[in-house]
């Protein structure tokens, strides 16, 4: 198992596909043209966090991205921040597993996210939201706990992440 304490943040835009540094993605690498537009992983990857806090928030409805299997549907949230505590993400590619963990993760500046599903609890109370059945509303502030997200995929200007692990699951 790697272990690496990091706290630096770093410029410019990145594209970070939740967490998959490991079997070859590159956790934080440069934004492929405006005209490449955003693609997903077709591998099964799924993030679990204990919560997630999103600052000036915005539900930007369903889009459909390009992925090796094809087109995928997925929800879009824009934000100016996200927060993401004791983050596990595991990821299957090419029959491998392998599963990535942080204690803190600081998305900053121009955060899009996208998900195919996130199921979370807010105020307690528990939510799921697809494409066939998106979020009816938000907050500009909005905290979740026990978020889980199905192949989630997010670009942000800046990341900071502290207690990274990484190990075959």
């Amino acid at each position: 198992m790697v272990r690496r304490d990091s706290a630096a943040p770093r410029g410019g835009r990145l594209t970070a596909i939740a967490l998959p540094a490991l079997l070859g993605f590159p956790l934080l690498s440069p934004t492929p043209p405006p005209a490449a537009g955003t693609r997903v992983y077709s591998d099964s990857g799924t993030l679990r966090a204990d919560s997630l806090t999103m600052s000036g928030l915005s539900y930007d409805g369903v889009v459909s991205l390009p992925s090796a299997g094809g087109t995928v549907k997925a929800l879009k949230f824009s934000m100016s921040k996200a927060v993401l505590k004791n983050v596990n993400e595991t990821v299957t590619h090419g029959g491998a597993t392998t599963r990535t963990r942080a204690r803190n993760l600081t998305l900053t500046g121009d955060v899009v996210m996208y998900t195919t599903k996130m199921s979370s609890k807010l105020l307690g109370v528990p939510l799921t939201f697809t494409p066939e059945s998106p979020p009816p509303l938000t907050l500009p502030y909005m905290v979740m706990t026990d978020v889980v997200s199905e192949q989630p995929s997010v670009t942000a200007n800046g990341a900071q992440l502290t207690g990274l692990g990484i190990a075959d699951a």
